[in-house]
């Protein structure tokens, strides 16, 4: 009796006459390989650990789908059981071709939040990705990161100095480190539209 896997995949060989094991252990084995295989291999390799069938006699040796060919053992497998292979990748191939052949997951640049110039992946050379720019963070390119550390879409707003001081002198404010000869008249702007001394003012009454 064979197994069925998936949509019509079957285990040739899975006789479970062979097995001197009672009906009562054979029908749950069975029916928890049916239900916990993704395919052929996977339930050669459950009724092999449960004794339903011989492992010598179903096993398929994997091997690398990348240029070196090489026979392919998992991750639990024992190497001296496996001479000469290597350990496998989940692209049904050894780690070296997969890290070197494999396609990157990304195959069209992405848009910048900011901006909404193209982005070529991280650590990717602007050789191969023309006319894109680096990916910094957060969705941004190495430009409208800086602008938008939080995250945000917008731009945030930028401070406008007022024309006066905004204290209780009332004098006209020039922008900062500006000298007072190319604006005659006027109080050096320091910090929240005020000039330094009404900014101290304002933080002795608050504290008293």
């Amino acid at each position: 009796m064979s197994i069925n896997i998936g949509a019509g995949e079957t285990v040739p060989g899975a006789q479970f006459g062979d097995t001197t094991l009672p009906d009562w252990v054979i029908e749950p084995a069975r029916r928890t390989v049916a239900s916990n295989a993704r395919n052929a291999d996977d339930a050669r390799e459950l009724l092999a650990m449960l004794g339903l069938i011989q492992p010598s006699a179903h096993a398929k040796t994997r091997t690398c789908a990348g240029p070196c060919g090489r026979p392919l053992r998992g991750r639990h497998d024992d190497p001296d059981a496996h001479p000469g292979s290597v350990l496998s990748d989940n692209r049904h191939m050894c780690k070296t071709c997969a890290r070197h052949v494999a396609p990157t997951k990304q195959d069209r640049p992405r848009a910048c939040r900011g901006c909404g110039g193209a982005m070529r992946p991280n650590k990717a050379s602007a050789k191969d990705w023309p006319g894109t720019k680096s990916h910094t963070g957060r969705g941004y390119c190495s430009g409208c990161y800086h602008k938008y550390p939080d995250g945000r879409t917008t731009k945030p707003t930028t401070f406008r100095m007022p024309d006066v001081c905004q204290g209780t002198c009332g004098r006209r404010l020039r922008p900062t480190k500006i000298s007072e000869k190319e604006f005659p008249g006027t109080v050096g702007h320091f910090t929240s539209g005020m000039c330094r001394t009404c900014y101290r003012h304002t933080l002795k009454e608050a504290a008293a």
